[in-house]
């Protein structure tokens, strides 16, 4: 199967929708940043798309994301800081290439699904918000190399 540019979904009225759903389409190339600078954005998902590579840009343009799927692709470098993001209630980075846990968890108080295995992450589990260290159905997936 050939793969697609991701840069060829630039278009303007793409731009406004506020649930992105873009799981394997084969797409190719690093992420735009453009995709990560929409208020609006309530869900993102370009999962399966494993010729996705290069470093998750800034996504603190995302005010308003509730659901962050980007998982099995070949996105690598460290994960981005989630700290606007307050709304985000699941995120799933797994099986890339990635190389830090995101910085600034403490704050995501809705975070209830959080998932990071399968990357080449170093160093100490990073501090979760107190309310989902308490949630007894939470999926709780990170592992520290």
């Amino acid at each position: 199967m050939r793969s697609k540019s991701i840069h060829a979904f630039k278009s303007l009225t793409f731009m406004f929708l506020n649930f992105r759903q873009l799981y394997r389409n084969n797409l190719s190339g690093s992420i735009p940043p453009a995709l990560f600078r929409h208020a609006k954005l309530k869900f993102l998902g370009l999962e399966n798309n494993p010729f996705l590579t290069g470093e998750l840009p800034d996504v603190s343009g995302l005010v308003s994301v509730e659901i962050f799927n980007i998982y099995n692709c070949s996105l690598t470098g460290p994960a981005p800081s989630f700290q606007k993001t307050t709304n985000l209630r699941y995120l799933n980075l797994a099986n890339n290439s990635l190389t830090s846990f995101p910085p600034e968890l403490t704050n995501l108080t809705n975070l209830a699904s959080l998932n990071l295995l399968n990357n080449n992450i170093t160093g100490p589990l990073p501090d979760l918000p107190p309310s989902y260290r308490q949630r007894r159905t939470q999926d709780y997936y990170l592992r520290s190399v």
